[in-house]
């Protein structure tokens, strides 16, 4: 069977369909990509679609404010693992060759508890840290241990970055580092707040005394 309007041999089943959007048809059905769309027509979604920067900054800032305002802080007080949680945690680095340890790029420190005067009662990854702090404490610099997560965008997914510290009167977070990984400058270059890198040559410019 032929089409009426252009002649092109059509089965008896899909001549009915052809007809309606045969380009030669006056009255034919206009097909809309979803994809590309008509030639000329405005993008639905045009001025409302943001760049992964201003997603992520304003995150940022949303979670910072919340943890001004100590709801952050509160909600982790409060928040308590059940058993059902704790048991797949377990099972879960039971079974993870990779859990634990140290591994490249890892701070090779030792882990402690401080107690100061400025900041409180602080858990310490490094022993890099721990001198720092106490050269914060020495210097009468107001300072907190920063628990505070920023997201960050990696291979299309996004994920978290936690500087170390926050220094409340310059308003400036603080990476003391060790060892640099190669995603460490993705994080850095993303952040989007005053940040401070100290390694080895930073902190013995301060004066504070670290092994290299």
């Amino acid at each position: 069977m032929k089409c009426k309007y252009c002649n092109i041999e059509k089965s008896k089943y899909g001549l009915k369909v052809h007809e309606k959007y045969c380009s030669l048809n006056p009255g034919r059905i206009i097909r809309i990509s979803f994809t590309k769309g008509r030639k000329g027509q405005i993008p639905w979604n045009k001025n409302l679609t943001k760049d992964i920067d201003s997603r992520l900054k304003t995150k940022s800032e949303k979670i910072k404010a919340r943890y001004n305002s100590g709801e952050l802080i509160n909600h982790q007080k409060n928040k308590k693992r059940t058993e059902e949680e704790k048991r797949k945690i377990f099972e879960t680095m039971k079974n993870n060759p990779n859990a634990g340890g140290l591994r490249q790029g890892s701070e090779r420190g030792k882990k402690s508890w401080y107690e100061s005067r400025i900041a409180g009662k602080v858990f310490l990854d490094s022993t890099r840290e721990l001198e720092y702090v106490k050269y914060l404490d020495e210097n009468n610099i107001n300072w907190r241990r920063n628990k505070i997560k920023f997201p960050y965008e990696k291979e299309g997914k996004v994920r978290y970055y936690i500087p170390d510290f926050y220094l409340i009167d310059t308003d400036e977070y603080i990476e003391v580092k060790g060892f640099e990984r190669l995603e460490d400058k993705l994080k850095w270059n993303a952040f989007p707040y005053k940040l401070t890198i100290l390694k080895y040559k930073e902190l013995t410019e301060l004066g504070v005394k670290v092994k290299n």
